[in-house]
């Protein structure tokens, strides 16, 4: 697969400024007068108060060499320069160039407002950079996109993409956690939350858990102003056949109380329990207890 020119871009860009970063203030200090290279891209205390409000674009393409460069940070950052062309390409031919971009730009800079939040509560001396936090967004995006991905890891079996990203993810929190990196932290589960809406929002893609498919019909019924639309559909046409009863008004569609339970029946041996909707639920449940009250 060919490499967009955007990707190549960023790719390029990430591991110029993150080789910079830890180049010239480490190795050149004296003989180099350029300022600190970490601290002039990084979110940071002083970044709203210094008026510094590129560092919410520019810290998602510095990779920071704190300790300068080594074997295990050259390792990261060719894992993260691998996920980016990778789940970057896939998206990018699926949605577009400028959709990609959109979204890998906004799942930074709220990554940026996150950390800067973080920072500016827990007053640390803490400079937050690196495309870490936007790169989850990518294979939450991936998931989103294709449910039923699967990923090989080196040489292990394929696992499936909705377990992986979830264990990743879970992974990274744990990790934060104990090392007590907050800003990280709430860095990067804010992107991956802002990577979720935008999925319901801006694409109207539900999620690959079935058990969040009646919220995302929810959020995408509202994005769109919608939320009648939404509690009156059931989705159950492909289950109830030819036998249909119309509203003489407005000439749509109306099940029976017992054409929809059989629908309903129908779709759980098809699909499963968790394939009904919140409406479909709450009608079942409103029929069944309708019915204990007949029968008492």
């Amino acid at each position: 697969m060919k490499l967009p020119k955007s990707i190549k871009f960023m790719t390029i860009l990430i591991v110029a400024l993150s080789l910079l970063s830890g180049t010239v203030n480490k190795i050149f200090p004296s003989l180099v007068k350029l300022p600190n290279l970490i601290e002039l891209f990084s979110i940071q205390l002083n970044t709203i108060s210094s008026f510094k409000l590129w560092q919410f674009i520019t810290h998602i393409f510095v990779y920071p060499a704190y300790t300068g460069i080594h074997i295990f940070y050259l390792i990261n950052l060719f894992f993260s320069i691998m996920i980016l062309q990778r789940m970057g390409s896939v998206i990018v031919h699926q949605k577009g160039e400028k959709k990609f971009i959109q979204f890998f730009l906004t799942c930074g800079i709220f990554s940026g407002l996150a950390a800067f939040a973080t920072i500016a509560y827990f007053k640390t001396p803490y400079y937050y950079a690196g495309p870490s936090s936007t790169l989850y967004c990518l294979l939450v995006a991936t998931i989103f996109l294709f449910p039923k991905i699967d990923f090989m890891l080196f040489i292990s079996s394929p696992i499936k993409g909705k377990v992986l990203v979830p264990c990743l993810i879970g992974m990274m929190m744990l990790m934060s956690i104990s090392a007590q990196d907050y800003v990280y932290f709430f860095a990067t589960l804010g992107s991956i939350f802002v990577a979720y809406l935008y999925m319901l929002l801006f694409w109207k893609i539900e999620s690959p858990y079935a058990f969040m498919n009646g919220f995302d019909r929810f959020i995408i019924h509202l994005s769109r102003g919608r939320i009648g639309s939404f509690y009156k559909t059931t989705k159950l046409d492909k289950y109830t056949g030819s036998t249909r009863i119309y509203d003489i008004k407005t000439g749509k569609a109306v099940l029976s109380e017992e054409s929809f339970i059989n629908a309903c029946l129908e779709k759980i041996s098809k699909e499963g329990k968790k394939s009904l909707t919140l409406y479909e639920r709450f009608r079942l449940y409103r029929y069944s207890k309708k019915s204990r009250k007949t029968a008492n």
